[in-house]
Order: structure tokens, then C-alpha cells, then sequence
């Protein structure tokens, strides 16, 4: 049996509340986005697309001997941008203001290791990020971009990284659902 996977960083609570009040005011002033629900907030590490059942065993592994080799960390969540950029925006983000190298070295010795295990290493630098919309309609008045201009140094809040969840994610009725296949601790 195959299942669509991804490892990600659960955010504290009080993230997951600022970013929501923060994605009801944008989609207050905007339309053609698809907010992202609270709960699925989340701060993606490496996405597997489909993988058999016995690899989640080997890849837990990997995360927990990468996880043994850092102590938990902090990191502040704030300031909004888009991929590909603010002026063409197809994911709406926030970004990591402090604590961003310690979670590049944690993110690159954990990618290190997967490679090791044949999963291709990412291409791009790591940039942690919050995915909070995904703009699905093409944004003519420019307004989408105007406000994400604005809320460039906005503060969100801080997480403690304690921890690396490994999901399950499948649709349905075209929402992703995702259930936790093992939780990794530091």
C-alpha cells in the first residue's frame, strides 16, 4: 500500500490563532484564495508525494538520529510574503524572523540523511515558512499584493520546534485531510 506523506513542524497555538486572525482580515479585503484551515498549519520540511507503508519505519528513523543531534529551539513566526513573489502570488506565507539558521542546519543535516536513504535532496535553499492561502484566481486589482507589502514585518508569534510529525494527507471532498503517522521528539 502506497500513501501520499510529508514531514512537517507542528506551530504552537498561538500561532495557529494570530495567523487565523490574520488570514480573516486578508480574506476580508481579498477573494481567490483558499485560506488554510488552522489546524493544518504547519511548517512543511520535506513532502515524500507517495511512499509504501514500511518507509515510514526508515524514515523515522532518519528524523529521530537527526532530531538526537539538536537540542529544542525556538523560533518567531511573522512577515508575510508570496511564492513565487508579491507582485504574481500563487502561496500566501509567513516567514521565520529569529531562529531561522538553527532550523536551516537542523532542515539540511535532515536532508542530508534522507538523501542518504534515496529520497532526492531539495534543489532550492530551505526557506521555513508558514503556508497560510493558496491563490486560486488571478489577483487584477493588486490589492492581494498592496496588503502583503504592509504586513511584510508583521509579528506572529513564537514556536518551540520539539517536535517532527510525519503525515498522511489525503482529500476529501477536495479538502486535504491529514492524519499523523508517528510524531518524532528532541
Amino acid at each position: 500500500m502506497r500513501i501520499r506523506s510529508f514531514l512537517a513542524v507542528p506551530v504552537s497555538g498561538e500561532v495557529q490563532a494570530n495567523a487565523s486572525r490574520l488570514m480573516k482580515k486578508l480574506a476580508e479585503r481579498t477573494s481567490g484564495v483558499k485560506w488554510v484551515e488552522p489546524e493544518n498549519l504547519h511548517i512543511t520540511l520535506k513532502f515524500f508525494s507517495d511512499i509504501r507503508v514500511e518507509e515510514t519505519h526508515e524514515i523515522s528513523r532518519a528524523v529521530q538520529k537527526t532530531i538526537d543531534e539538536f537540542d529544542p529551539f525556538e523560533i518567531i513566526m511573522g512577515g508575510a510574503g508570496a511564492f513565487p513573489n508579491i507582485e504574481k502570488p500563487r502561496a500566501i506565507w509567513l516567514g521565520v524572523t529569529e531562529g531561522e539558521s538553527q532550523f536551516r542546519e537542523f532542515f539540511e543535516r535532515l536532508d542530508d540523511r534522507l538523501a542518504d536513504l534515496r529520497y532526492p535532496p531539495e534543489r532550492r535553499r530551505f526557506q521555513p515558512h508558514l503556508t497560510i492561502g493558496r491563490v486560486r484566481a488571478k489577483q487584477e486589482d493588486g490589492e492581494l499584493t498592496r496588503l502583503l507589502a504592509e504586513l511584510d514585518e508583521c509579528y506572529i508569534g513564537p514556536s518551540y520546534i520539539d517536535e517532527v510529525v510525519l503525515f498522511n494527507s489525503e482529500l476529501e471532498r477536495g479538502e486535504p485531510v491529514y492524519t499523523r503517522i508517528a510524531s518524532l521528539e528532541f
